[in-house]
């Protein structure tokens, strides 16, 4: 089965909590079979069954293949995510499509942690950044003129992508306010003083 070939490959995806640790239960995700026709792919509501927990509690799964049935057939590849992230889960899921075209699953079976990693990496001097320290970042010219800047600009409402917009927007513009001449470093506060309004694609 290519569900079991790549769970031997990556075997993160048999992993469930004993007290404090993670083991392998050698046991390989469950399969399951779900209605598609059930699921609203816009929503992502509709079938409550899909999104049942996977967090090891009692020995029990962090991770599943769901099966979703019906005239758009689809397969859900779940997993807790103290087990895998998201490139972890695409590894795993790459595993089992390779098992069913009959080639050999990519295997992911390293089983240095994050505890093991800090160790092997020491505990040597660390730099360390004040808090409420200001971004500095030095504009381009003759050294004794490259100095830090500091732009604060504060727009009514709740746009999106603020950040890009405001570095966009001219020195000037309608509802700015600058406190620097030199724009080396920009910041961006926004306020909702009233009710939201649009904010101008340009």
């Amino acid at each position: 089965m290519a569900v079991d070939a790549a769970a031997e490959a990556c075997p993160g995806a048999r992993l469930t909590r004993r007290a404090h640790r993670w083991v392998d239960t050698g046991r390989t995700p469950e399969v399951r079979e779900l209605d598609g026709d059930a699921f609203d792919r816009e929503t992502l509501t509709g079938l409550p069954a899909l999104y049942r927990p996977l967090a090891g509690d009692r020995g029990g799964p962090t991770c599943e293949v769901v099966v979703l049935t019906g005239t758009r057939p689809a397969l859900v590849f779940r997993a807790h995510h103290a087990v895998m992230d998201a490139q972890g889960l695409l590894t795993f899921a790459r595993a089992v499509f390779q098992a069913l075209r009959g080639e050999t699953p990519e295997t992911a079976a390293d089983d240095l942690d994050a505890v093991e990693l800090l160790r092997r990496a020491g505990t040597g001097p660390r730099k360390t950044i004040p808090q409420n320290s200001q971004p500095s970042l030095r504009a381009a010219g003759p050294p004794e003129q490259r100095r830090p800047a500091f732009l604060r600009r504060t727009v009514d409402g709740c746009p999106s992508a603020v950040t890009a917009k405001i570095a966009h927007a001219p020195p000037g513009a309608p509802g700015a306010t600058s406190t620097s001449r030199s724009p080396s470093t920009c910041a961006a506060t926004c306020r909702r003083p009233g009710p939201r309004r649009a904010w101008p694609t340009r």
